[in-house]
């Protein structure tokens, strides 16, 4: 995978830069040819050479079919494509939606029973502090989503839960945790009953043994305050 910022000029007569410091961005659109929807792109990026005023866009696919062929993107194409070979390879996976903008996966663990963070686009595997102790960033959710369910893995990349300040950034979009915890509950109630008797009776309590761990992990750490091994999951 080879990371995007901006595309490359496509006018082969252009003497600009092939890294696209010269493409300035022109806005975005939804998918319009056949191959954008096709690849399933969410949208697409539109730009402009400064230089030759040539139009160029970036689709940002999310069909791994297409992912496998383009091999560009940016953190979502490459959590979608680093997921879709763990789940060919027999490992169940989640997305991590960090609302701060960034996403990676979780890769379940059979052998030590948790999930795991994996950011393929940093090539970082369980390191969980990386993005709030490692970076600095200011989290408020980290969603992770499944077809199975839905949760606030939040917990898992900080230990700030409990301080005022990221309580606050918090409610910017639920207005306590009561309610926060709701909308995920309502959330996970709607697909269980979408899925009733889809799911093997033996693979709906694995999913919820999983769930009741993970929670009882969240609520250990969400007091600690300090990234340290007594914690780690």
């Amino acid at each position: 995978m080879t990371w995007v910022n901006r595309p490359p000029c496509v006018n082969p007569n252009c003497k600009g830069n092939e890294d696209g410091k010269q493409m300035e961005s022109q806005g975005t659109r939804g998918p319009v040819t056949e191959e954008e929807k096709a690849g399933r792109a969410s949208r697409v990026e539109v730009y402009k050479c400064k230089l030759c005023e040539t139009e160029a866009t970036f689709p940002r696919y999310n069909s791994p079919r297409t992912l496998f062929q383009t091999r560009r993107g940016r953190c979502g194409e490459f959590a979608n494509l680093f997921g879709t070979y763990c789940r060919a390879l027999g490992f169940d996976t989640r997305y991590i939606l960090d609302f701060t903008d960034h996403v990676w996966i979780e890769v379940w663990s059979h052998r030590t029973r948790r999930w795991i963070c994996a950011d393929s686009c940093e090539g970082v595997i369980d390191e969980p502090g990386m993005y709030e102790k490692g970076w600095g960033k200011k989290l408020n959710y980290a969603i992770g989503a499944t077809k199975d369910s839905v949760v606030d893995v939040t917990r898992r990349y900080t230990r700030k839960f409990h301080e005022d300040e990221f309580q606050a950034r918090r409610r910017e979009f639920a207005p306590d945790e009561e309610s926060s915890e709701n909308v995920f509950r309502l959330a996970n109630q709607t697909i269980r009953q979408q899925q009733f008797g889809k799911i093997p009776k033996g693979r709906l309590e694995e999913l919820d043994a999983r769930m009741k761990m993970e929670a009882a992990f969240f609520v250990k750490v969400a007091s600690s305050g300090v990234w340290d091994s007594d914690y780690k999951e």
